[in-house]
């Protein structure tokens, strides 16, 4: 079930970023519009996002339902942190690059694209 349903949410997001990259490349969006897009995504919706997610209610309830998927999201983060080190020392680069490639290898950046995802597979 939560599978169709981010399978479903992906799918719509995957629509989204093809329509934008075709409305780009006709130039439909100018360079000036996807720096306005940009702007309102990373400082209006975001943060809107952000906080309308994290005015739930919280209960006893609640955290119990999801530890498990807690505790799950924490052990893939430390195996995450110890994957990354040596792929980011084979990737090679001096020492600030391959600590970018560290942190970019060992945490996702959801942001723009894992946010509504979760929500759609597991709610608001």
């Amino acid at each position: 079930m939560i599978f169709l349903k981010t399978l479903e949410q992906t799918s719509i997001l995957l629509i989204f970023i093809f329509v934008g990259y075709f409305l780009r490349k006709r130039e439909i969006i100018t360079q000036s519009g996807k720096k306005v897009l940009a702007g309102l995504l990373v400082n209006l919706f975001s943060p809107c996002y952000a906080i309308a997610s994290l005015s739930t209610q919280l209960s006893i309830d609640k955290v119990s339902d999801y530890l498990v998927y807690f505790l799950a999201g924490i052990a893939l983060a430390i195996v995450l942190v110890f994957v990354a080190l040596p792929f980011a020392k084979w990737l090679g680069g001096n020492k600030l690059q391959r600590n970018i490639l560290k942190y970019a290898l060992a945490f996702a950046n959801i942001g723009y694209f894992g946010y509504p995802v979760v929500g759609a597979a597991f709610g608001e």
